[in-house]
């Protein structure tokens, strides 16, 4: 029936066993493949016939046989979006996979980022989205700043904390945090215009932490560079003004060639989601002066926060 279909382009193969090669992958832009189980030879065969794809989505695909060698490499040229929900059995294939096109990258479950990390150091995907959704955890922090540091073209990235209250969610927000924080040693993410973490659990440091990132990144936070306002802001005592940024250039004949030059302009964000764990609300995880100096960062930016997805604050 499929060989008869010479205009198929899209492709959905759901709860089978993909045992036989007679689709024609070649001609497909759109693959679906969900609850499949197969062979590492075989999706390796599969996969390499599907040289005109442009959307990939593997769901939950049990692959049976030895992991894939550290030299195997499929390549999918012209693959632009992929969706990526690991299996506990999936035999290594994501760091198989050669993506040199890659724009946005979907990771669902517990994705090694060892595997994710060789996968971009072998593509070098020009990545502008990077999604980390449902049981999605650091495993190593060390890798995780290797994985954002090989992305420095990504403009928008999502991280869910499902877990809710979790110790570890709490350390891997916090290093997450850090990470990106404009003004540290690595300057991850020069582009990065959009972030959200979802259901996220705070530690005694999270919030001095989410302070300082959101200074590194924000349109408002170049007054810190100003006189007079850098401990103010680095403090964040009670007393901070609120001010823009056009205020701040008024109160020094500098302000301009100082925004100018400032590395952070290249790093600023115009979009911020935060939803936390347990119910909290801003309130339960911000001092009075904090959310002070909040609302003077996130005055360039959409910066709509929550308890939950639907009940916005």
């Amino acid at each position: 029936m499929f060989m008869q279909a010479p205009k198929l382009e899209a492709l959905h193969l759901t709860h089978l066993d993909l045992d036989t090669l007679n689709f024609p992958w070649h001609q497909l832009t759109t693959l679906l493949l969900g609850h499949v189980n197969t062979g590492m030879d075989h999706i390796q065969q599969v996969l390499s016939h599907c040289t005109a794809l442009y959307d990939l989505e593997l769901r939950r695909c049990n692959i049976e046989g030895e992991r894939a060698p550290p030299n195997t490499s499929i390549s999918l040229p012209r693959l632009e979006t992929l969706l990526y929900e690991a299996h506990d059995n999936d035999a290594g294939l994501l760091r198989s996979l050669h993506i040199p096109a890659l724009e946005e990258l979907t990771l669902t479950t517990s994705v090694s980022l060892q595997e994710l990390r060789i996968c971009l150091l072998l593509s070098k995907p020009p990545l502008t989205k990077l999604r980390f959704r449902q049981n999605f955890w650091f495993q190593d922090a060390a890798t995780m700043t290797d994985v954002l540091r090989m992305v420095p073209t990504l403009e928008h990235l999502s991280m869910d904390f499902p877990r809710g209250g979790a110790f570890f969610d709490t350390y891997e927000l916090d290093v997450i945090l850090t990470s990106l924080d404009y003004r540290g040693p690595h300057q991850l993410c020069p582009r990065l215009s959009s972030l959200t973490l979802r259901q996220a659990t705070f530690s005694d440091r999270s919030a001095d932490l989410f302070i300082k990132m959101l200074a590194s990144r924000s349109i408002e936070g170049y007054v810190t560079t100003l006189p007079n306002t850098v401990e103010q802001f680095n403090g964040l005592t009670p007393d901070i003004p609120d001010r823009n940024a056009e205020e701040a250039h008024l109160a020094d004949p500098r302000g301009d060639e100082l925004l100018k030059d400032s590395r952070g302009s290249e790093a600023a964000l115009s979009d911020l989601t935060i939803t936390f764990a347990k119910g909290r609300r801003m309130k339960d995880c911000f001092s009075a002066a904090q959310l002070n100096g909040i609302k003077v960062l996130t005055g360039g930016m959409y910066f709509p926060t929550s308890s939950s997805d639907s009940d916005s604050e």
